[in-house]
């Protein structure tokens, strides 16, 4: 589930990606959700901070991950009802044990809604593994981004970073932003992708154009998505995104099928800056549809669902878009294909109906440990890593960025033994952990 991806193959290896089902995409995403419950209801039994709750949570949430993706993709099925009996056994654990202590542990923090900094997090996180993991051959080809249409992890990643970053950003409060603060809030942006593509060129560091283009590359489609979406959020209250949303994704798929479609798909010599960059800049209607969508849902989340105690009310609200999204997706991808490259129609409401599926899982997650800890007993509800990886979230996938194109240049990467491969996934994503936490501990928030 990758964003940038700093690639030791050449383009003809990227282009033979013709992923995999739906089904086994959601499959890799299961068991890292059933892990984030496992680990808090083990940290919660157990009392433990500190140095051996990062080592817990390292164990049995991030350590799964990178198996999940490389060796363990093949039994992903076993490893999913195994997670799950583990799970409802500390559950049990968790039942008996309150009701014969209330003494409290470690207290989460509650600005935020629990279960979508855990949705946030597990997006963030198993992509910036993947950035780096698919550049060995222990990561199955299937996994990686698609050439034309099909469904993929890579592929799913890039929507889902946007939903899940834009699902709590202050606009779900209906905050309209002044122009100039929405100018200076895309700057950052505009330089991450300036200083890529500079260190892309002169490094000559290998990058398939049927991603983005010549010049450029998701920074300057983050640029325009932020952009544009916080005018359009400048017009309107925030309840009304939902309608912009569709809307603009209606007009998408239009442009797509008059002239776009055939423009991006097609071989032809990139002779001008349009051409050399159609992928990027063809595709940004419709990451600006993922962007307002995700900032309606996370209002909705906010006004109706974080405190309430309508659980039925909340439960019925998550059936009824995924009931709506899933049908809307399903048929879409019998007329146009999902297409990730091209971020059509079908592509968005996949990864609307994934985002909201997750949201829901956490969500029921959540219910399931407040039942068996009881109102006495209270437990964490998010990870520390992952708190911590959401309160520098962009530096983290910088970070993940950065590693990834020094172990490149460093290592022949597809020519490494998977053992090995496997120690340096581990390697690259403990230290990144580890950052993540010093820098949250120490209340270091970087601004970038």
């Amino acid at each position: 589930m990758a964003i940038e991806e700093g690639k030791n193959m050449n383009v003809d290896d990227f282009m033979k990606s013709n992923g995999t089902t739906p089904l086994e995409t959601l499959s890799l995403i299961i068991p890292s959700i059933l892990g984030v419950y496992m680990s808090t209801t083990l940290v919660s039994i157990l009392k433990i901070e500190g140095t051996w709750q990062f080592i817990t949570e390292f164990i049995t949430l991030l350590v799964p991950i990178v198996l999940n993706v490389t060796i363990f993709s093949p039994y992903i099925k076993g490893h999913i009802i195994v997670t799950f009996i583990l799970y409802m056994s500390l559950l049990v654990l968790a039942w008996q044990q309150s009701r014969q202590s209330k003494q409290k542990v470690c207290k989460t923090e509650e600005k935020r809604i629990p279960f979508i900094t855990n949705a946030r997090a597990t997006i963030n996180i198993i992509s910036v593994i993947a950035i780096l993991a698919v550049d060995f051959r222990i990561f199955p080809r299937r996994f990686a981004k698609t050439s034309t249409f099909g469904f993929s992890l890579m592929d799913l990643g890039v929507g889902l970073y946007i939903f899940a970053n834009s699902i709590v950003s202050p606009e779900c409060l209906n905050r309209k932003d002044s122009y100039n603060k929405i100018v200076k809030s895309c700057i950052p942006l505009f330089i991450l992708g300036l200083l890529r593509l500079l260190f892309t060129k002169s490094l000559d560091y290998q990058v398939p154009t049927t991603e983005y283009g010549v010049h450029w590359n998701f920074f300057f489609t983050l640029l325009l998505t932020k952009c544009i979406s916080s005018l359009i959020i400048r017009t309107a209250h925030v309840k009304q995104m939902g309608i912009f949303s569709i809307l603009i994704l209606i007009v998408h798929e239009f442009l797509l099928q008059i002239y776009f479609q055939d423009i991006v798909m097609n071989n032809e010599p990139r002779t001008n800056f349009f051409l050399a960059n159609k992928e990027g800049i063809s595709s940004v209607l419709g990451y600006v549809s993922l962007y307002l969508f995700a900032v309606y849902f996370g209002h909705i989340l906010k006004e109706e669902v974080f405190g309430s105690t309508r659980v039925y009310a909340n439960i019925r609200m998550f059936i009824t878009y995924l009931s709506i999204i899933g049908i809307l997706s399903f048929f879409c991808n019998m007329k146009f294909g999902t297409s990730r490259r091209l971020t059509n129609m079908a592509y968005c409401f996949w990864v609307i109906f994934v985002g909201i599926l997750a949201a829901f899982i956490f969500y029921l997650g959540e219910l399931l440990q407040k039942f068996a800890f009881g109102k006495q007993y209270n437990f964490i509800r998010c990870p520390y890593i992952y708190e911590a990886v959401n309160f520098n979230s962009l530096v983290f996938f910088l970070l993940g960025n950065v590693f990834t194109g020094m172990i490149n240049f460093i290592l022949v990467t597809r020519n490494i033994e998977d053992s090995i491969a496997l120690t340096i996934l581990l390697l690259y994503i403990s230290i990144l952990a580890i950052i993540m936490c010093i820098l949250y501990t120490n209340k270091v928030k970087l601004k970038v």
